[in-house]
């Protein structure tokens, strides 16, 4: 990791690029194509760890090397995160943390959040009962969410990178995550939370209307038992259901 891909950065890139060493991709607007976006910049990765983080994230200082430290590990790892203020589709609790954004300095910030557990990611609690430990699962890849994730661009390669099919909200995290798990890869939860999701609008209807199309699409695509659970489950619901033990 060490090199920056920033996709959809519009600020001063050379000023950045004198503290850091960084590759600019343009794409331009024609929509929803986060997928494309994202195979674009890893074309340009020029090392094997890849991680991912969504616009509007603020990490921790100790994001980038919990997930290399994982990474450096001889097991092929698909490595999921989590962010304070994750939702799977509504505002919840907005109001609450845009003040704590607002009046926390940055070195006290993910003290302050680590007091809030509504804030928490909306995967935390119910990951934490199990421990952080989902091996159990035939379907760990229902929690890949690209919050920050991470894996090896050879993994990534291997299995054709995002299917640039997706345009719009949903699914696409959750297609190549049981890409990888098809592949053999290891998905390792980390246990803390490192980075936060800044509040912005969204519309809940719509957003569940893209995601049921797309779930439709991920379904009729791999054909299995799995992750025709998509359908009519949610996460939590498909992580035990799929539990070996």
């Amino acid at each position: 990791m060490s090199r920056l891909i920033i996709n959809g950065y519009c600020g001063n890139v050379g000023l950045i690029g004198r503290l850091l060493r960084i590759k600019y991709f343009y794409q331009p607007d024609l929509g929803f194509r986060v997928a494309k976006v994202r195979n674009e910049g890893i074309k340009l990765a020029a090392y094997e760890n890849i991680l991912l983080l969504d616009s509007g994230m603020i990490a921790s200082e100790d994001l980038l090397s919990i997930h290399l430290n994982i990474h450096s590990k001889q097991t092929e790892h698909a490595v999921i995160g989590m962010s304070y203020g994750v939702n799977e589709f509504d505002n919840a609790n907005t109001d609450k943390l845009l003040h704590i954004l607002s009046n926390e300095s940055k070195e006290e910030l993910f003290t302050e959040l680590s007091r809030r557990p509504e804030l928490n990611d909306c995967r935390y609690d119910y990951l934490a009962s199990q421990q952080f430990d989902i091996s159990s699962s035939t379907a760990p890849w229902s929690v890949f969410w690209t919050g920050h994730v991470s894996f090896k661009k050879s993994s990534f390669n291997s299995i054709g990178g995002f299917d640039e099919w997706f345009c719009s909200w949903g699914g696409e995290d959750v297609d190549l995550g049981i890409r990888l798990y098809k592949r053999g890869c290891n998905f390792y939860l980390i246990d803390t939370i490192e980075a936060i999701h800044h509040p912005h609008y969204k519309d809940s209807r719509d957003k569940e209307l893209s995601s049921q199309k797309n779930i439709e699409y991920i379904c009729n695509k791999f054909k299995c038992t799995e992750v025709d659970l998509l359908r009519k489950y949610s996460w939590i619901e498909i992580l035990i259901s799929t539990s070996l033990y």
